[in-house]
Parts: C-alpha cells; sequence; structure tokens
C-alpha cells in the first residue's frame, strides 16, 4: 500500500532490526493513520535515511560531437591540480551571403575567424594562444567523433599566435547584412569573440577570395580548397576554456563594392548553418599534478573521499562522476513486504566551491543568460569493482543504463510527448546564497530494485554525473561544459518513506 508522505505522523516506537541503515528510523501505529488493513497483518510506515559511501572516478570517450557548445582553450583547475586541454574541430559551410562575385570588381577587405564565446572558464585577463590548422578531411559522418578522439590536422593557416578575449561591443551596421543595396544601419551588440585575423595578403585568403568571385562557387569547391578547421591552444599556454556558440563560429571574408566603398560586406562561411554541420571538441585532461586524484587517470580507479578531505568531485568535459555505494538498498531488498512511498537521493555541495567552475544545474537570477548553467545531473548503474556503466540492449542499439524518472519503465529507455527523455534528472536546490544541494526521486526505481525487476545484472553502485551519454535517439541535443561541483561526500543520503506489511 502506498501511503503519501504527508500522511507521516508522531512516530511511536523504534524500529530495531537492521541498525547498519539507519541514521533516523521510525514507526507508527497504523491506527493513528485510520488505515484499515484487510485481515489481521498489520503495517508499519517507516523512513530511513541510507547511508552513502562517496568515491570520485573518472568516465571517458564523453559525446561532444554537434554539441551545444565548442571548447577550445587549456585551464588549470587550482582545487584539484587538473589541467584541461581542449581542441575544436569543424567543417566549413556554405552560406546564403551575396558572394563577391555579384559586384563587378569586388575587392577583398580582410579574413577572420570568429569564435563567439558565451563564457570563459579560468582567467581571460592575458591573451590566449593558438594555432589554426587546416583539415586533413572532411569530418566523416559514418565517424563517432567524441571527447577522447581527434581529427588529422595539415598545415597550419595561423601558429602561436596571441588572441584577445574580446569584450561585448556596439556596433554599426547595415540593418541587413546580406543586403546588396545601401541600407539605413542600425546599433547591434557584438558578442565577446575570439577573433583569429588572417592576413589579407596571404595565399589562402587570396586564393579563397578567388573562389568567392566565381558565380558558380559551391560548397563541393570550398570542400576542395579547405576541408575544415582545427583550432588548437598552444603547448605553453594555461589560462582559460572558452565556450564558444558553434552558430556564431565563422570564418568572415569582408570585402567591398568599389561602387558603394562606404559599405562593408561580408560573406560568412560557418560552422552550423544546417543539418550537415559536424564539428566537435576533444578535451585531453592531465592528471599528473592533481595529487590523490591522479589515480582517476585510470578511469577503472576510485578515489575515496576520506582522501580528499570528505569530498567528491562531479564535472562535465573532463568526466569527473561520484560513485555512490549504497549498501542499505541490499539490505532493504532482503525485507518482504515492502512498499516505496518516496525516495529521494539527496546530495549537498560544499560551499563557496564554484568561482571557477558553476555548478551543474545552477542558473543565476541576475543574469540567465550568461549564467545558465546547460547541465542537469543524472544517475548512471555501474559495477562497484571496475566503474563500468551497465549497460542494455534496446531496439537492438546498446544504451547506458540511467536510473529513470517517477513513473516511467525502469528497463527502458523512452521519450516523451515534449522529445524529452525518460531518464530522472537531479535538481539543484539553494536553501540559502551558500547551501545548495541536488535532489533526484528515485520512488519508482528504488521499488523496482527491491522486486528485482530491473532487469539484468543488478548494479552493485551508481555513478553521479552531470554528462548525459545516451544514442542520439534518446539525446537530440548533446549540451557540453566544464560545469563542476565539490560534493559533501559524508552527508550523501537516500532518504526512503516505506510501508512494510508484517
Amino acid at each position: 500500500m502506498n501511503w503519501p508522505t504527508k500522511a507521516l505522523r508522531r512516530w511511536s516506537a523504534c524500529l530495531l532490526s537492521a541498525p547498519v541503515l539507519l541514521l533516523t528510523t521510525g514507526c507508527e501505529d497504523p491506527n493513528s493513520i485510520t488505515v484499515e488493513l484487510p485481515g489481521s497483518a498489520t503495517t508499519t510506515t517507516e523512513y530511513r535515511d541510507l547511508p552513502v559511501t562517496a568515491y570520485t572516478v573518472r568516465r571517458d570517450s564523453l559525446p561532444t560531437l554537434n554539441a551545444s557548445q565548442i571548447l577550445v582553450g587549456r585551464v588549470r583547475d587550482n582545487n584539484t591540480g587538473i589541467v584541461t586541454t581542449t581542441r575544436a574541430y569543424t567543417n566549413l559551410q556554405v552560406t546564403s551571403d551575396p558572394l563577391p562575385a555579384t559586384f563587378a570588381g569586388a575587392q577583398l577587405d580582410s579574413v577572420t575567424l570568429i569564435m563567439a564565446y558565451t563564457r570563459a572558464y579560468g582567467t581571460t585577463a592575458q591573451p590566449g594562444r593558438f594555432s589554426v590548422l587546416h583539415l586533413q578531411q572532411k569530418l566523416d559522418e559514418r565517424v563517432a567523433y567524441n571527447s577522447s578522439t581527434s581529427a588529422a590536422v595539415g598545415i597550419p593557416l595561423l601558429r602561436d599566435v596571441a588572441v584577445s578575449y574580446g569584450p561585448e561591443r556596439r556596433e554599426r551596421q547595415p540593418a541587413s547584412p546580406s543586403s546588396t543595396t545601401d541600407t539605413v544601419t542600425t546599433v547591434a551588440t557584438i558578442p565577446q569573440a575570439l577573433n583569429f585575423r588572417i592576413a589579407k595578403s596571404a595565399s589562402f585568403s587570396t586564393g579563397l577570395f578567388a573562389l568567392l568571385q566565381k558565380t558558380d562557387f559551391s560548397q563541393a569547391k570550398l570542400d576542395a580548397y579547405i576541408a575544415g578547421l582545427a583550432i588548437i591552444p598552444t603547448d605553453e599556454y594555461v589560462g582559460a576554456v572558452a565556450s564558444v556558440n558553434p552558430s556564431y563560429t565563422i570564418l568572415a571574408v569582408y570585402y567591398h563594392d568599389p561602387a558603394r566603398p562606404s559599405m562593408r560586406r561580408v560573406y560568412r562561411i560557418a560552422s552550423n548553418v544546417n543539418n550537415d554541420a559536424r564539428y566537435f571538441t576533444q578535451i585531453t585532461s592531465d592528471f599528473s599534478a592533481a595529487g590523490p586524484l591522479a589515480v582517476v587517470a585510470n578511469k577503472q580507479q576510485s578515489v575515496p573521499a576520506a582522501a580528499t578531505n570528505g569530498v567528491t568531485y562531479i564535472q562535465d568535459g573532463v568526466g569527473l562522476a561520484t560513485k555512490l555505494v549504497i549498501p542499505g538498498l541490499e539490505d532493504l531488498r532482503k525485507q518482504s513486504g515492502v512498499t516505496i512511498n518516496r525516495a529521494e537521493l539527496l546530495v549537498p555541495v560544499k560551499p563557496f566551491s564554484n568561482s571557477v567552475f558553476p555548478y551543474p544545474g545552477y542558473q543565476s537570477l541576475n543574469d540567465a543568460t550568461k549564467s545558465a548553467s546547460i547541465n542537469k545531473t543524472y544517475l548512471y548503474e555501474a559495477n562497484n569493482e571496475n566503474n563500468r556503466v551497465l549497460q542494455r540492449t534496446i531496439l537492438a542499439n546498446p544504451v547506458n543504463r540511467l536510473v529513470q524518472a517517477d513513473g516511467y519503465n525502469a528497463q527502458s529507455q523512452s521519450l516523451d510527448r515534449t522529445g524529452a527523455g525518460s531518464q530522472a534528472e537531479g535538481t539543484l536546490y539553494s536553501v540559502d546564497a551558500s547551501t545548495f544541494y541536488y535532489s533526484m526521486l528515485m520512488t519508482s526505481y528504488t521499488q523496482a530494485y527491491l522486486l528485482n525487476q530491473l532487469g539484468g545484472e543488478l548494479p552493485s553502485a551508481f555513478l553521479f554525473s552531470p554528462t548525459l551519454s545516451l544514442s542520439k535517439a534518446y539525446q537530440p541535443t548533446v549540451n557540453l561544459s566544464l560545469n563542476r561541483a565539490v560534493l559533501d561526500a559524508n552527508n550523501i543520503k537516500l532518504r526512503v518513506y516505506f510501508s512494510n506489511r508484517q
């Protein structure tokens, strides 16, 4: 029998069985809540805080292909000692902008690779240092690129150039950038961006402009001239990682029409303008100076919270996750007649630990457009011995096993009417300005666990992670960031309210 949580009242006696499970336990006479049961059986109502043993682990080969953001740069996490390097690889696509061929005698002004970014992790006081290289071939639609893969590069277009992290600015420009006639100018906000300026006289610039002066310019001709670009931080640079909007990553060719020399025109070659877009981020983390966390360079290793001053970590991009071992679940499963009324995973966050990396799930009320997190948190079923995420086969495809949201089949992964996945999502709550915690409802899942209705191998651990890793059918949008949280590992708990018919 399921009773709503609000029906729970003053406990009348303490349950003494399975003391290892309890931080707090209670029971009461069912007559006090006017419940009548058939026959002579009695029912006790309890809640238990199942203690959790937590470890920091690492997942690799995370999805980054065609993600919401491109990451580029290198940053040192002074808290953990981890140095993370991110490299961007992208195909290039033609657009519908007016070609220089439209205007007789069009003249080249400049060529700039523009990468508008929404935020930067680290310090932007000093310019970044990058190299821009040709791809040897286009990114292949048959290859599953991810955070652990790379693409073959060719000759440098730019080598070890200093690029400032430009602030937002306001600029007068034509009301329609694609207009072929003079128009009234407007004042537009230009986003903060990394601007890679390529010399007007460089053979690449002159050759590209020559192609644009031909009326038969096409995607095939662009591909033959340049397969794509790789943007890579130089080895010596450690400062920041920019989170770049792929829809505003453009190779801009500025030119003018001699008949209207005061009007600047642009032909944009883009990373993400149609369904053929293909780009990804390679992420490499150096754990050599990470102290106790250095062992997670091996993804099968675990670092107990005791070795990291009572905290564990989760971080997107880098792949840090917190492994949760909950022995009380198995002990509870051995009891007969248990009905779960509510189960909630509670994960407190260490205060003031988000100065450089925002919490996954955090959104600033003062500036939601810039401080909003694109991450949520998820719970994977795993094997405790080697941190392996369990999988099941759905429609002939292997799928990572995630704790499913309440009301969904614990043995499947599906989409609701809005197209959202059926996995449970952890929500970040704030008690005050310094007190945050994650909460995830696990009521249906916990009942399925107790009844051995999960299908396949029973998980011996769970991985709490801000990174969703599913096939495209269940994850149409890949979110990518370096958002991180430091968790108060000693106070993580699974709070379970249940009825026990005896």
